[in-house]
C-alpha cells in the first residue's frame, strides 16, 4: 500500500503538468485548418462543397481573401 501511495506523489506533479499542457493545446488556435472543418462531416452530402466554400470565400478563415478564388 506504501508503494502505491509513493507512486501517486511522484505521479502527480506530471499529471498537474500534462493538464496544463492539455490546456495551453486547446487555447492555441493555428489559424485555418482543413482538417477541423472535415473531420465531423466527412459523411455528409455537402462534404465537397464544404471545403470548396471554406477556400473559396474570400472572408474565410484561411486569411487570404480572394487568392483561391
Amino acid at each position: 500500500m506504501a508503494d502505491c501511495a509513493v507512486l501517486l506523489q511522484r505521479i502527480n506533479p506530471l499529471a498537474q503538468k500534462f493538464a496544463i499542457n492539455i490546456q495551453k493545446a486547446a487555447d492555441f488556435k493555428i489559424g485555418f485548418n482543413l482538417f477541423e472543418l472535415i473531420s465531423d462531416h466527412h459523411k455528409r452530402e455537402t462534404f465537397n462543397s464544404d471545403i470548396l466554400n471554406a477556400l473559396l470565400d474570400p472572408e474565410g478563415e484561411h486569411g487570404e481573401k480572394d487568392k483561391f478564388l
